[in-house]
């Protein structure tokens, strides 16, 4: 890479533990479920959650916390009873006390290398991802 590139963005989210060293990082595991509802206005699906496991690497879909979120969205909205449910999913969000967004600059073979850190927005990515890739290109 340092030979082919003057700039690397690090946006590698959980994986920053290992690729950079980063024990700061947490995961965060989420499961949600996707269901067709007739009852609720959206393109098509229906997105319901969810958890928040702090601390939590595992991916395997847990069949305990898809009934945590079926029977509290169901008890909120119960027209979601008679929903088709489309697709379980599980993920891990990378979090930090604080976000990473910085610029390091690290020496490879005989040349030096600049790496922009962003990573650890947690729940919030989607949200914060605008400003955060604004900021990256800004440096």
């Amino acid at each position: 890479v340092s030979n082919q590139y003057d700039i690397v963005v690090n946006c590698s989210g959980v994986g920053a533990r290992q690729l950079v060293g980063d024990n700061s990082v947490e995961s965060i595991r989420g499961q949600i479920i996707r269901c067709l509802c007739i009852c609720l206005c959206r393109s098509q699906e229906v997105v319901l959650g969810g958890i928040s496991q702090i601390g939590d690497w595992d991916l395997q879909h847990r069949d305990l916390d898809r009934e945590y979120v079926w029977k509290t969205c169901t008890t909120l909205l119960p027209c979601l009873q008679n929903a088709e449910i489309v697709k379980d999913w599980t993920g891990l969000r990378p979090a930090r006390k604080s976000i990473r967004l910085e610029v390091e600059y690290r020496r490879l073979d005989d040349r030096s290398m600049t790496v922009v850190h962003c990573y650890g927005h947690g729940g919030s990515g989607i949200t914060l991802h605008w400003g955060c890739a604004k900021e990256v290109a800004d440096l």
